[in-house]
């Protein structure tokens, strides 16, 4: 009797622990998908601040702080600390070293996100259209 009782339990176990996984997974598929767009939307959202086209800076300027609550809520440690220091230093890319407090920013998300390696260089490039020392 009870290896029979513990052959219809096996199955049920099996089915329930498959099930919690699975959803384990989901949320963390979830909460990784929420941090990253929020990461695009705070970088989106200080390209448009950088336009020329102030029309759109109140807007953008709604969505960076809204970018901003995501990330303080499913960022990384460390790319918290990167834009705090940007924020802390006028939050601009007038100059090459504003520039490099970007870069840090976009290099923390990367690294959070991703175990591939780009080029300092090569990122700055991307987002800056010049190379910065």
């Amino acid at each position: 009797m009870n290896q029979t009782l513990l052959l219809a339990i096996l199955p049920l176990l099996g089915v329930a622990l498959g099930a919690y996984l699975q959803s384990k997974r989901e949320s963390k598929n979830q909460k990784k998908a929420l941090k990253i767009k929020a990461y695009t939307d705070y970088l989106q959202a200080c390209a448009q601040l950088a336009s020329r086209d102030v029309s759109k800076h109140s807007e953008a300027k709604i969505s960076l702080a809204d970018a901003k609550a995501r990330i303080a809520i499913y960022g990384n440690g460390l790319v918290i600390k990167e834009i705090a220091d940007f924020d802390r230093h006028g939050a601009k890319v007038d100059s090459p070293q504003d520039m490099k407090r970007f870069l840090k920013i976009t290099l923390s998300m990367r690294h959070a996100e991703s175990h591939d390696k780009a080029e300092d260089e090569d990122i700055a490039r991307l987002l800056f259209g010049v190379d910065i020392k």
